[in-house]
């Protein structure tokens, strides 16, 4: 019997640890053999798991992504009809003089509130900076530079998206930009079916789908967040096979991509194994702090956190005054956002303390090179064992609701701010039915942020029904009862005698 080959492309250290690290091919591999196409900007050092003669590396061509960049931006344009963040993306990204003027006006009145901490050993001497004279004349020239940068590609966007230029666009940029050669480990390795962890979005993302359907190889690719099938881009190159997060997700990748509902399968995410133990939602986790705290989550898209902060540190210190309670708030940054910047916004608030896991990022202090990537298990922990949340328009709504945590959701409006929370929340595709989810409170103004912890400290969490959030949820993530490597083990079996 012939023995199956499987090609697994990892584009970054993330997917390494998410599939490797976390054993999600442990299954796979009893059905053949797994080779590895890699990113070369993957530290492989970091992951002595994978066998060296298994893989195979691939370099991304940085002329091909900024073609890419205009391409993906002109295919969002064409079809914003299908998604209404297409819209929304376009005119944040392509703003106009003003909104972009408006928009420095409220950093600089952010940071003129941290200046007010100018003692506080965390604000950095670049922020003050920031606040001078002269670098403000700077950012505004560089405003303006950038807005007329902004401005000629805008026209090159809305020119190119009118259907007949968009033809030959699209026929022009098929036949001159091309990843055939970077990608040529997939016609050495000739695999039976080729496996991409991906975000739906950038030029390896359509040219692995270009590929494979040009030597004839199947292809399954799993999207890994909750936004990335309705506010990216579309994909013009569709593998024969998607594993989205759940009934949303499969409608987005039908209306928006032209899927058709048997190329599409839920498995839930790997790095969402930690929410589950013993075929069931972790009940009990061990306690990372032993004063109680309120968990508060910031998010990639810029809002005042400076101002939620203090918001939520009011909230805290009215309560701990008046009932001699000693509350805390572990603040956990984006993964992705500047947290150095992020931290002297928050070292001047009382009561508010830099959670465990990235302090030991900002101090490298780790036992092994692959800690400073989260482990699977902490934020289950750091979300359990949480009061409840306060927090931003992320994933970690559906993270929160695997374990029936309720949430404080920042969805308030502010002033010179296009990306304000209330606007994402109105735009972005992903978040449409959210109010539905019972353990969810939508805040639509600052104020109110303080009268729910108040409510919420002084008469306890509400009860809901557990059974209506599992069903609710279930549109947005759908579980799988097996093992995440079990899961995708199966649908692997079943797509190799398709």
């Amino acid at each position: 019997m012939k023995s199956n080959k499987f090609l697994f492309v990892l584009s970054s250290e993330a997917f390494v640890y998410n599939y490797i690290r976390l054993n999600a091919l442990k299954k796979l591999s009893n059905l053949g053999e797994i080779y590895f196409l890699v990113n070369k900007k993957v530290d492989l050092t970091r992951f002595p798991e994978i066998e060296i003669e298994r893989i195979f590396v691939f370099e991304e061509n940085e002329r091909i992504e900024r073609w890419y960049g205009l391409a993906l931006s002109v295919y969002a344009w064409r079809y914003r009809k299908r998604s209404k963040t297409f819209r929304f993306r376009h005119k944040r990204e392509y703003k106009t003089l003003a909104v972009t003027l408006m928009e420095k006006f409220r950093n600089t009145l952010e940071f003129r509130e941290i200046s007010r901490f100018k003692n506080s050993p965390l604000v950095t001497a670049q922020i003050h900076q920031k606040l001078s004279a002269k670098a403000q004349l700077e950012t505004v020239l560089k405003s303006i530079k950038r807005f007329f940068v902004h401005t000629f590609l805008k026209l090159c966007v809305l020119l190119f998206a009118i259907p007949i230029n968009f033809w030959i666009f699209k026929k022009v940029f098929e036949k001159k930009i091309s990843m055939k050669d970077e990608l040529k480990a997939i016609s050495q390795v000739n695999p039976d079916l080729v496996i991409f962890p991906n975000i739906a979005f950038g030029a390896t993302s359509n040219e692995v789908a270009r590929v494979t359907r040009l030597l004839g190889i199947k292809c399954l690719y799993l999207i890994e967040n909750w936004d990335n099938l309705s506010s990216k881009s579309i994909l013009w190159e569709l593998p024969d096979f998607i594993c989205t997060w759940g009934p949303q997700s499969n409608k987005h990748a039908v209306k928006i991509h032209n899927f058709k509902p048997e190329q599409i399968f839920n498995i839930g995410i790997a790095r969402y194994s930690g929410y589950m133990k013993n075929n069931s939602l972790i009940n009990r986790v061990e306690n990372l702090r032993e004063n109680p705290y309120i968990l508060f989550l910031d998010t990639l898209n810029p809002f005042n956190v400076n101002k939620a902060l203090s918001i939520v540190s009011m909230a805290v210190s009215d309560f701990n005054s008046q009932h001699d309670a000693n509350i805390k708030i572990i603040y956990r940054p984006h993964p992705s956002s500047n947290i150095r910047e992020r931290l002297s916004k928050i070292e001047s608030h009382p009561f508010v303390e830099l959670d465990v896991h990235t302090q030991k990022a900002l101090n490298n202090v780790f036992d092994s090179k692959t800690d400073y990537l989260t482990p699977i298990d902490y934020l289950p922990r750091l979300l359990q064992n949480s009061l409840f949340v306060v927090g931003g328009l992320t994933s970690m709504i559906i993270e929160a609701s695997l374990l029936r945590k309720y949430y404080i959701v920042l969805a308030h409006r502010e002033r010179f701010n296009f990306a304000s929370p209330f606007r994402v929340w109105k735009n972005y595709q992903h978040f449409r039915g959210i109010e539905r989810l019972p353990n969810l409170k939508l805040c639509t103004s600052i104020a109110e942020v303080y009268n729910s912890i108040i409510q919420l400290l002084a008469d306890g969490v509400p009860s809901f029904d557990e059974e209506v959030l599992a069903h609710e949820l279930d549109f947005f993530y759908r579980r799988s009862e097996e093992e995440y490597s079990e899961s995708l083990a199966n649908l692997v079996r079943n797509l190799m005698v398709v």
